[in-house]
């Protein structure tokens, strides 16, 4: 669950960079899809159509599990078995650094035998260009 939360901001900074290099604002696709009140999912394998608004049932953000497939050996929502995980990240304001600064949350949910767990991972991105 800690390397799927570790994941999820890492392809925040992915789009960042990539929208970087193709000239684009800096949190294009991320900016209306994944906000804090509503969270995204964004698939690996497709980082251009792959980011996804979580739709809303009951005033709460619900995004789909994560799967998992063995022969690309990646974790994504376009291929293979559901797993149980789901992996929800939204993207908020940091007041103190206009903005050039945003707030990412990367947050895994699963449920085995033991109950349900949860795996919180915060991180900051900034817009260095």
């Amino acid at each position: 669950a800690s390397y799927l939360a570790v994941e999820g901001i890492e392809l925040v900074k992915n789009k960042r960079d990539e929208n970087f290099l193709k000239n684009m604002n800096w949190i294009q696709g991320l900016q209306n899809n994944c906000l804090a009140s509503d969270m995204c999912t964004i698939d690996p394998i497709d980082l251009v159509n792959g980011i996804n608004q979580c739709p809303t049932i009951s005033e709460v953000p619900t995004c789909a599990p994560l799967k998992y497939d063995t022969s690309l050996n990646l974790y994504n929502y376009s291929s293979g078995p559901t797993t149980i995980f789901t992996r929800k990240i939204s993207i908020s304001r940091v007041s103190d650094f206009g903005n050039n600064d945003r707030e990412i949350t990367s947050e895994v949910f699963w449920t085995d035998r033991f109950g349900p767990h949860t795996y919180i991972l915060k991180d900051h991105i900034f817009n260095w260009q």
